[in-house]
C-alpha cells in the first residue's frame, strides 16, 4: 500500500510541474543553466558549463567556467572562469512557447593555464615533463548575441564579439560560438 501511495503522490507532482510548465511563457523563466563555448582559433576563448540570470527585463548576466587537470600532460592544467553582463537589445515571443532576444554582452574573465616542455623517454616509454610555467591571464570582451527558447525551456544562444587575453602571451580576435542551455 505504501508503495501505490508514493506511486500516486509522485504522479501528481509531476503532473502538477507539467501542467504548470505549459501554461508558462518564455519571459518568465529569468534563469538558464547549460554548456557553452566562445572562441576561435588561435585566440581566446571561453567554455564550459554555464548559468544565466535576467535580473530586470533589460539587464542580466551570466557566468561560466571550466577546469582541466591531466598528470601526464604537457598542458597539465588549464581553468577558464568569466562572467558577462548582459543588456537586452530586442525581444520577441513567437507563439506560446518560442521566444527571441538580441542582446549586447560585455564581458570579464580569468585564464590561467600550465605550459611545459616534454620529451618521450624510450626507456620508461612515457613522457617526461622538463619545465612547466603557469600563465595567469585576464580575459575581456564584448559583443552581440541571439538567443531563440523553444518549447517554453529549450534555449540556444549564439554570440559572435571581440575577446583579449592578456598579459602573457597577449591575444585578441574575433569569436564566435553557440551552446544549449535549460531554461527554467
Amino acid at each position: 500500500m505504501k508503495k501505490l501511495s508514493k506511486i500516486f503522490v509522485t504522479i501528481f507532482a509531476v503532473s502538477v510541474i507539467a501542467i504548470s510548465s505549459v501554461f508558462a511563457t518564455p519571459t518568465d523563466m529569468d534563469n538558464a543553466v547549460g554548456v557553452t563555448f566562445l572562441g576561435a582559433v588561435n585566440s581566446s576563448y571561453t567554455a564550459g558549463l554555464q548559468y544565466q540570470r535576467w535580473c530586470t527585463d533589460k539587464i542580466g548576466f551570466q557566468v561560466q567556467g571550466y577546469a582541466f587537470y591531466e598528470a601526464d600532460s604537457s598542458d597539465s592544467l588549464n581553468y577558464e572562469m568569466s562572467a558577462q553582463f548582459l543588456l537586452k537589445l530586442y525581444e520577441s515571443t513567437l507563439g506560446g512557447a518560442n521566444r527571441t532576444c538580441l542582446y549586447a554582452w560585455a564581458l570579464v574573465g580569468h585564464h590561467g593555464y600550465e605550459d611545459s616542455d616534454s620529451y618521450y623517454d624510450d626507456a620508461t616509454e612515457k613522457w617526461v615533463n622538463t619545465e612547466s610555467v603557469f600563465y595567469p591571464n585576464a580575459q575581456a570582451g564584448i559583443g552581440f548575441g541571439f538567443d531563440a527558447t523553444l518549447l517554453n525551456h529549450l534555449s540556444v544562444p549564439i554570440e559572435f564579439g571581440f575577446l583579449g587575453e592578456f598579459p602573457n602571451q597577449a591575444k585578441c580576435g574575433f569569436v564566435f560560438g553557440s551552446g544549449i542551455r535549460y531554461r527554467f
